[in-house]
């Protein structure tokens, strides 16, 4: 029983987590490709082995997390910007701080 532990423990060092989560159903191109990801159901279909479709049915909703915290993380950068040129457009136009649409975009553009 210890040396069954300690090999699980020494796949989980050697094999990084993407190999863990690796499924030759899911392919590249399904990762890449929202559109062909979300067809996931047709391919689970041609899989009979139960534990190969846990295992791709767990990959799949790895790749929408991953994808999602991608989305999440582009809006948040969008939303920053968005603020920065609010900022400088009420401030040139109430005339606040000439330089503050300036400062503003130089730190914005450096992120």
């Amino acid at each position: 029983m210890k040396n069954l532990i300690f090999i699980f423990l020494l796949l989980g060092v050697v094999l990084p987590e993407s190999e863990l989560l690796r499924s030759k159903y899911l392919t590249e191109d399904m990762i890449q490709d929202i559109e062909r990801l979300n067809q996931y159901n047709k391919k689970a279909k041609l899989i009979f082995n139960k534990y190969e479709k846990a295992k791709f049915y767990q990959i799949v909703a790895y790749t929408y997390y991953l994808k999602y915290q991608q989305l999440t993380e582009e809006l948040n950068s969008l939303e920053r910007q968005y603020s920065a040129q609010q900022v400088c457009v009420l401030s040139c136009l109430f005339n606040l701080h000439p330089f503050v649409c300036f400062t503003r975009s130089v730190h914005s553009n450096s992120k």
